[in-house]
């Protein structure tokens, strides 16, 4: 039976290095509302990541959208959304 493995570390999101980062994600798939974190994935010279995201457009709530890692070190990024009034947000 194969195992899921799970982990949580502290440090710089942008240098994390495995399979997958999950990233809060308001449902247009902007994420112009979300705090310091996110930016720093999504603003890692990843004009791909967020031409693709664009592309994509929109993923209801509980879903999620998968895309490559691009220049991250992480293979795979996985933009999961929530409501707008998530302690995520920024007004």
């Amino acid at each position: 039976m194969d195992t899921l493995k799970i982990s949580l570390q502290n440090g710089d999101i942008a240098s994390f290095e495995d399979n997958a980062i999950i990233v809060p994600s308001d449902v247009e798939l902007t994420n112009k509302r979300v705090n310091s974190v996110v930016q720093k994935v999504l603003n890692a010279r990843n004009e791909d990541l967020l031409k693709e995201l664009s592309l994509i457009g929109y993923c209801d709530i509980g879903n999620a959208v998968i895309t490559q890692g691009y220049n991250l070190k992480a293979k795979h990024l996985i933009f999961s959304t929530f409501y707008l009034n998530s302690v995520l947000c920024r007004r």
